[in-house]
């Protein structure tokens, strides 16, 4: 009992350490960003264009940011766009043009559908499906080769980065199924990649 309560305690003061590191980081970062883009903004960098130089002070900035997570980091995602328009480097339209980008809207829906998958637990669902066949759960290998080859048939209809992200889940879910078997992690993850990417050069298709 004794021991339990002391345990909570140092975990309390652990946690309460950690809150106070990551606060004194961001505040940190919060004034270090704008100092250290004001410092690269008015250093001669004589290779440099006057959009580059602004630029690279912006980056300065961000990258500050976004190290320190200052601020959250969705909004350090638009911030450098924001201060390019506000610089004069480039108009709303030309700037932001690459945020909707088709890439992005199939990376955005490659997510929606792994956490779909995740949520209504069809993650499990296929684990339980493939570990019902015995040739398949013997050893950790076939169970390997069976995530293989079940990404390089996705990915014979889908992008490969698609096939990946909705792999993803279920390998975890398979991982936590079979937690006794936590060596094949990063090679399941890898193998999805891999046996995706494999697919895709052998169609002759583009990521």
């Amino acid at each position: 009992m004794f021991l339990g309560f002391s345990e909570a305690i140092t975990l309390e003061n652990v946690i309460a350490k950690g809150s106070t590191r990551v606060g004194l980081k961001q505040r940190v970062g919060l004034l270090a960003g704008p100092i250290l883009g004001g410092v690269v903004y008015f250093l001669p960098l004589p290779p440099l264009t006057l959009p580059a130089h602004t630029l690279a002070a912006i980056l300065t900035w961000v990258v500050v940011y976004w190290i320190t997570e200052a601020i959250p980091l969705p909004i350090t995602s638009l911030l450098g766009a924001a201060f390019c328009v506000v610089a004069g480097l480039g108009s709303v339209k030309t700037v932001f043009a690459n945020f909707a980008h088709p890439i992005i809207f199939m990376f955005i829906g490659s997510f929606f559908i792994a956490e779909a998958l995740v949520v209504h637990k069809v993650d499990r669902r296929f684990v339980t499906w493939l570990l019902s066949f015995q040739w398949v759960r013997r050893t950790p290998s076939r169970i390997f080769f069976a995530v293989g080859c079940a990404t390089a048939l996705l990915s014979m209809w889908i992008s490969n980065t698609a096939a990946v992200a909705i792999m993803v889940p279920i390998v975890l879910g398979l991982l936590s199924t079979i937690r006794g078997q936590m060596k094949t992690t990063s090679a399941m993850n890898l193998g999805s990649c891999f046996y995706s990417l494999m697919e895709r050069q052998r169609a002759g298709l583009s990521p």
